[in-house]
């Protein structure tokens, strides 16, 4: 087990507890649409070649062996009385470390960026989730063993992005399902394919907090909804749109634990009562 890992009413040493004044609790459901899960933070500037040659050392010994990312640049030579070469050259642009497979957790440190990506172990939300708590005592903890070396570093975004997936019955009209809909010309009968994408530069309650949202209708023959169950995907980013309102790397843990309680009130605002009780069954 990671040492990042957290269960109710326990935490482990990297911890950070909640206080319910604070940050109030956000609704649960016994089969949540949670397909994945993103946390992410962009610094303004770049960390040093040593400083990030040494950053698997600093994550290893919790997280395993990292995994080099590299970029591949392609130029041509060409000389007098020389056929042209292609010369293909490797950069190191990033670490990777993965462990387990239900879920899936993915960390990548790069320059100028932190990420932490949690997936669920099927395509369809299917299997455990671990919950918000364990994503964030793991960001947590990965964020503290890397302080010395992004702590001088300016954020520039920082970002929590869910990806849900639920389907709903063929022939239903979305906007049954969702308050997110796109009414088309009359004379259009069943629709077979939707997406909306926006942005809002506020999130009531939460004024240094915007938010993207995409909703989308996917291929059914690729997503495992069922025959007669038509798939979509919600994706909900919050982020800061201005630099000057991204949190201090010092003040992480406040940051996102802020922008989880916006973002699921923001997914809430989302959804009708018949997808609660689609998400709420045993």
């Amino acid at each position: 087990m990671s040492p990042f890992s957290a269960t109710a009413g326990s935490a482990t040493e990297s911890s950070v507890r909640m206080p319910a004044e604070k940050y109030s609790i956000v609704r649960t459901y016994r089969n949540p649409s949670v397909h994945e899960v993103i946390l992410d933070a962009l610094f303004e500037s770049e960390i040093s070649e040593n400083v990030f040659l040494d950053l698997p050392k600093k994550l290893e010994a919790s997280l395993g062996k990292a995994k080099p990312i590299e970029l591949q640049n392609f130029g041509l030579l060409a000389a007098p009385g020389f056929g042209p070469e292609i010369q293909i050259a490797r950069i190191l642009s990033g670490w990777q470390f993965e462990e387990g497979d239900t879920p899936k957790w993915l960390v990548r440190l790069q320059k100028n960026r932190i990420t932490l990506n949690m997936a669920r172990s099927m395509e369809w939300p299917r299997g455990e989730y671990v919950g918000w708590d364990s994503i964030f005592q793991r960001f947590h903890g990965i964020s503290k063993l890397l302080d010395s070396s992004f702590s001088e570093q300016k954020v520039r975004r920082a970002g929590l992005r869910y990806i849900n997936r639920f389907s709903i019955p063929a022939g239903n009209d979305v906007s049954d399902w969702s308050t997110i809909s796109i009414g088309g010309p009359p004379r259009l009968k069943r629709a077979i394919g939707f997406h909306f994408r926006g942005t809002w530069t506020e999130i009531a309650g939460h004024p240094k907090l915007s938010a993207t949202i995409n909703l989308a209708q996917e291929d059914a023959r690729s997503r495992a909804a069922g025959d007669d169950r038509v798939p979509f995907l919600l994706d909900i980013d919050v982020f800061n749109l201005l630099p000057a309102d991204a949190p201090d790397f010092s003040r992480f843990a406040d940051w996102y634990l802020l922008a989880h309680q916006a973002e699921n009130r923001v997914f809430e605002d989302c959804i009708t009562d018949k997808l609660r009780e689609l998400f709420d069954k045993e």
